[in-house]
């Protein structure tokens, strides 16, 4: 049960009176502040609130909203330490934890660049100009390195054009 009932409903969001979330959610509990950093042995380290999260449902965490703790973390932090109680001793009852997620974002162009060979679909070919297509000599290509695919449903659009069936290019297992 969530502690700060009164300040989620007061901010239109988390409980509401009568009613179960509908979604899982982060909160801070009563008295919490915000990260504060302390010098341990020589190093900065960055001590974040006790962040609970709160669910209506065992697949909540995942399907609904992914679980955030927003400004508990340094951006320089290499290290993530997940907590999890759970305080229901019902043998029906069972928490999950999984590892957080957090990606190293970079750009296209810096993971496939200019000069490796590259197969654009047909919905993609004028949004990526600084890739560069596959050469094709004496009727023979070169093996594509990387495809560049549009969104799921124009993904679709194209199966069965390039395809290994009937279709075009797409017959090369390198990509």
């Amino acid at each position: 049960m969530c502690r700060c009932r009164r300040s989620c409903a007061r901010r239109g969001t988390g409980y509401r009176r009568g009613t179960r979330p509908a979604r899982s959610w982060w909160c801070r509990p009563p008295g919490a502040s915000t990260p504060t950093r302390s010098r341990c042995s020589g190093q900065v380290k960055t001590e974040s609130p006790r962040a609970q999260l709160i669910s209506s449902t065992w697949g909540g965490a995942g399907v609904a909203k992914p679980a955030r703790a927003d400004g508990c973390a340094a951006r320089s932090a290499t290290r993530v330490r997940v907590v999890a109680t759970d305080d229901d001793l019902a043998p029906q009852h069972w928490i999950a934890v999984t590892p957080p997620r957090m990606p190293r974002l970079r750009t296209l162009q810096d993971v496939v660049g200019s000069r490796d060979p590259v197969l654009l679909d047909w919905l993609v070919g004028l949004a990526f100009p600084c890739q560069r297509p596959f050469d094709h000599r004496n009727g023979v290509i070169e093996a594509p390195k990387w495809r560049i695919l549009p969104d799921r449903f124009g993904a679709e659009a194209n199966s069965p054009v390039m395809d290994n069936n009937g279709g075009a290019r797409w017959g090369s297992p390198n990509c």
